[in-house]
């Protein structure tokens, strides 16, 4: 059994989300270089991404 509830979890997380992008400038360098990655223009050719922890959608267009 886990030692962490997941209330306590997403209280946690909940209290850090308004001053999380502050923090996170690796994590926005490397998804920099993963989308300079994508060659122009294949946007429209993508149907699918994995989602490995988008944080604040910091890429999402907004």
């Amino acid at each position: 059994m886990s030692q962490f509830s997941k209330q306590e979890v997403a209280t946690s997380f909940s209290r850090a989300a308004s001053s999380y992008d502050n923090y996170a400038k690796l994590q926005q360098q490397v998804g920099d270089q993963l989308l300079a990655m994508v060659p122009s223009g294949a946007e429209q050719q993508i149907r699918q991404v994995v989602d490995l922890g988008c944080g604040t959608g910091y890429f999402i267009p907004g």
